[in-house]
C-alpha cells in the first residue's frame, strides 16, 4: 500500500469525483448541504484541508484510509472464520482481500471507496458478534457504523431497511433478543436520520432525496432509452432550449462523458430544480421503456464489467489485474449458486439460515442498486459488496468440497 501511495503522483491527475468532495465542503462552510454530496467524506477531507493545507492534508487523510483499512483485514480475518468455520479457506479469502491489488490503489485516492469497504467490513463483523454472541456493544457498534455509512455514501440508502428487516426476524425468532432490539432502534435512527436530511434537501433544491447526484444518473436512463425531447409542460424555456441544441448537435445517445457534458449545459440553462423536475417527469411518462433499456442495454453492459475493482486510476495495476479478473455475470452467478445450496439446506434441516440470507440479501441490493443508479464504473461501485462475495465465494467452495468427499 506504500508503493501505491508512492506511485500515485505518476498518476498527474486526481479522479474526477475528488474534486467535488471540497467544494461540498465549501458549501457545508457557507451554511448549506451540498446538493451533490453528502456530508460525511467532505467534512473528512475539508477539515483536514483547513488544518494541515493541500497537500498534507491529503496526505493525512490518505493514511487514516489506510490505516481504517489495515484494520478492516483483521475484521474480515475474524468474520471469515466465525461464518465458514474453516481457518484455511478464511485465510486465503483474507490474503485476497488483503492483497488484490485493485482496491488497494482507492486507498490512496480521495474517494469514498475505501471507507465504503472498510465499513462495510466493519458492519458485517459486528452484525456477527451481535447476532451470533448477543454482543450488545457490538449492537451499539453496528448501529453507529450504519448511521455513518449511510451518510457517506446515498448509494447506501438500502441498508437500514435491509438490516432492519433482518434483525426484526431475530427478534421473532427470539434469536438475540436485547442485540436485535438495539440494531433496530439503530435502524430506525438512520431511517429517521436520512428523511430529515433528505427533507432538507428537498427544501432547499425541491428534490425529495439525499443529493440530487440521482437525477443526473436518472437523466442517463432516459438519455439511453431516448425519451429526451422538449417538454411542453417545463415552464423554463431555456431548458427546452438548451435540450434542443443537444438533440441538433448529437440526435442519438453519445458517450457517457458526452452525456456529462449535456447534464451541464442543462444545468447552466435552467435550475437544479426544473432539470430534476424534467428527468422525474420524463421517467415517470414512460417507465416501460426505462425498464426496457435498463434490462437490455446497462444490465447487459454491467454484467461483462469486472466484479471485483481493478484499479484502473493506476493503469499498471489494471493491465495486471484485467487478466484474470472474473465479471459481474460470474458474480451473480456464484450468488445464485449460493442461494440454491442455502435453500436446500435450511429445507432439509428446517431451519433459516439467517446470516446467510444476509450476506446474500446484501450482495444482491448492492449490485442491483449500482446498475439501476449508475451509467458506468459498476466494478468501482460495487466495491462494497466485496466482502460479501468472497465469504459467498467460500462458501459455495466449501459446499463444493463435501459434495465431492461425499
Amino acid at each position: 500500500m506504500v508503493i501505491f501511495l508512492l506511485l500515485m503522483p505518476l498518476m498527474g491527475r486526481e479522479p474526477s469525483d475528488t474534486v467535488t468532495y471540497f467544494s461540498a465542503f465549501d458549501t457545508l462552510c457557507s451554511g448549506r448541504l451540498d446538493s451533490f454530496r453528502t456530508p460525511l467524506y467532505p467534512l473528512f477531507v475539508g477539515s483536514l484541508r483547513a488544518v494541515f493545507g493541500s497537500a498534507l492534508g491529503r496526505v493525512c487523510a490518505v493514511m487514516i484510509q489506510i490505516g481504517v483499512f489495515l484494520c478492516s483485514i483483521s475484521w474480515f480475518r475474524k468474520l471469515a472464520e466465525s461464518f465458514l468455520s474453516n481457518h484455511t479457506v478464511a485465510f486465503w479469502l483474507t490474503a485476497i482481500y488483503a492483497l488484490y491489488p485493485g482496491p488497494l490503489t482507492l486507498n490512496s485516492c480521495l474517494l469514498t471507496e475505501s471507507f465504503a469497504l472498510s465499513g462495510m467490513t466493519a458492519l458485517l463483523w459486528l452484525t456477527y458478534k451481535a447476532y451470533a454472541r448477543a454482543d450488545i456493544k457490538a449492537a451499539w457498534g453496528a448501529a453507529g457504523v450504519l448511521l455513518l455509512l449511510i451518510f457517506l455514501r446515498p448509494a447506501f440508502i438500502f441498508l437500514p431497511f435491509v438490516f432492519g428487516f433482518f434483525w426484526l426476524i431475530a427478534v421473532f425468532r427470539k434469536q438475540s433478543r436485547r442485540a436485535a432490539l438495539i440494531s433496530i432502534a439503530g435502524a430506525a435512527i438512520s431511517i429517521v436520520a436520512l428523511g430529515l436530511y433528505s427533507l432538507e434537501i428537498k427544501r432547499l433544491y425541491n428534490v425529495m432525496a439525499p443529493s440530487t447526484v440521482s437525477s443526473c444518473n436518472n437523466y442517463f436512463t432516459i438519455r439511453g432509452a431516448n425519451l429526451v425531447t422538449p417538454s411542453p409542460s417545463t415552464p423554463n424555456p431555456r431548458l427546452n432550449a438548451s435540450i434542443d441544441s443537444i438533440l441538433s448537435v448529437r440526435p442519438l445517445p453519445g458517450t457517457v462523458d458526452e452525456t456529462w457534458t449535456e447534464i451541464q449545459s442543462l444545468r447552466h440553462a435552467a435550475s437544479l430544480t426544473d432539470v430534476a423536475d424534467y428527468v422525474s417527469e420524463t421517467m415517470a411518462s414512460a417507465p416501460k421503456e426505462c425498464m426496457r433499456f435498463i434490462l437490455t442495454e446497462r444490465l447487459a453492459q454491467a454484467l461483462r464489467d469486472d466484479a471485483a475493482y481493478g484499479g484502473y486510476v493506476l493503469p499498471p495495476v489494471r493491465a495486471l489485474t484485467k487478466l484474470f479478473a472474473p465479471n459481474i455475470g460470474a458474480a451473480m452467478a456464484l450468488l445464485l449458486i449460493f442461494c440454491v445450496i442455502t435453500s436446500r439446506g435450511d429445507l432439509r434441516k428446517r431451519r433459516f439460515s439467517f446470516l446467510n440470507w444476509l450476506m446474500a440479501s446484501l450482495a444482491l441490493a448492492m449490485i442491483s442498486t449500482s446498475i439501476i443508479g449508475a451509467q458506468d464504473e459498476w466494478q468501482r461501485l460495487i466495491l462494497p459488496a466485496y466482502p460479501m462475495l468472497l465469504l459467498i465465494l467460500g462458501s459455495v467452495f466449501l459446499a463444493a468440497a463435501r459434495h465431492i468427499r461425499n
